[in-house]
């Protein structure tokens, strides 16, 4: 009989943002342990500028490709009380998990507030299914 194991992390984590069109930074990386899953349950992103909101990007990528549903977001997806749902995307064990910021707009212009700090805050269940 197996007996899963599940623990559920909250996560704060903020980065700068440099002003320079293009400039991105990696705000979060995890690697889901190889004999876990990794389950995303909810989620929020924030900047102190709010002249920015619009022209910075925000994207989740797994192993290097867009998680579905969270490339290219231009708005905000909710802030650290009250985060929107993720519809519990699982992740496999092994996987590396990126959470980047990017600015510049659609339209190849900077944000017109400059650097600024980004912040993301999330929850997510590592499930370990234990024989």
């Amino acid at each position: 009989m197996a007996i899963t194991l599940v623990k559920t992390y909250p996560i704060v984590q903020s980065a700068t943002l440099g002003a320079v069109l293009g400039d991105t930074v990696d705000i979060w990386t995890f690697t889901v342990p190889h004999k876990a899953k990794m389950r995303l349950r909810d989620i929020g992103n924030e900047i102190n500028v709010a002249a920015n909101w619009g022209y910075v990007r925000w994207d989740i990528l797994v192993n290097g490709s867009p998680l579905p549903g969270f490339v290219a977001v231009w708005d905000q997806m909710g802030f650290q009380a009250q985060r929107q749902e993720c519809e519990n995307r699982i992740i496999p064990g092994g996987s590396q998990v990126i959470v980047r910021a990017t600015n510049g707009s659609p339209a190849g212009v900077v944000a017109p507030g400059g650097a600024c700090n980004v912040s993301i805050s999330l929850k997510y269940d590592l499930e370990n299914e234990e024989l």
